[in-house]
């Protein structure tokens, strides 16, 4: 079954401007691509759909002053292309890290 998959996000006023990163810890398969979007808060900028890879990227940027604590979704899709071919089981971790703005 699809389950929803969310982060949760608070930015005190006196914390400053905030962006979420994320990154994989390995690279992908040739030929395929794991992509995240991720929802913004009120006043925030989502980046879109990213593709992401082993550099940390911008997802979510211009958080400020989120207090309380907001959850919003996250949506993960995985793709290949034909030439992939058999790809074995694997797995990859997602960081997602909290960071000053800009």
């Amino acid at each position: 079954p699809n389950r929803p998959t969310t982060y949760t996000v608070r930015v005190k006023p006196a914390a400053g401007v905030k962006k979420i990163t994320a990154q994989i810890n390995a690279a992908m398969p040739a030929f395929t691509t794991l992509t995240l979007t991720m929802a913004p808060p009120a006043g925030a900028t989502g980046m879109g759909p990213v593709d992401l890879t082993t550099t940390a990227q911008d997802m979510v940027v211009n958080m400020s002053s989120i207090n309380p604590s907001q959850t919003h979704g996250i949506t993960y899709v995985f793709t290949a292309t034909v030439a992939a071919g058999v790809i074995p089981l694997q797995s990859r971790t997602v960081t997602l890290t909290l960071a000053n703005y800009p």
